[in-house]
């Protein structure tokens, strides 16, 4: 007796409610989710390379580091008003 026979004359003896519990197991490991894979920082700088308005590139190199800068000079002027 082949191993799908052996499972259809098992599954044939459960009841309603069992057939339902191995439906749900089975249906999991059937539409198991395949890992995505991990996405390096090359990758991602690939991708945002490609959306990237070439244009706008020479003016965006410092943005970063110059926004970092202003959001702390902000929150340290706020600190120093709140102690005021």
């Amino acid at each position: 007796m082949s191993t799908k026979e052996k499972v259809h004359s098992m599954v044939d003896s459960l009841n309603e409610e069992q057939v339902r519990a191995l439906f749900v197991i089975l249906d999991g490991m059937v539409h198991e989710e395949k890992p995505k894979a991990k996405k390096t920082a090359a990758s991602i700088r690939g991708i945002l390379h490609d959306v990237a308005n070439p244009d706008l590139i020479p003016f965006e190199k410092d943005a970063w580091p110059e926004a970092a800068v202003e959001k702390h000079r902000r929150f340290l002027e706020e600190e120093k008003n709140d102690n005021s």
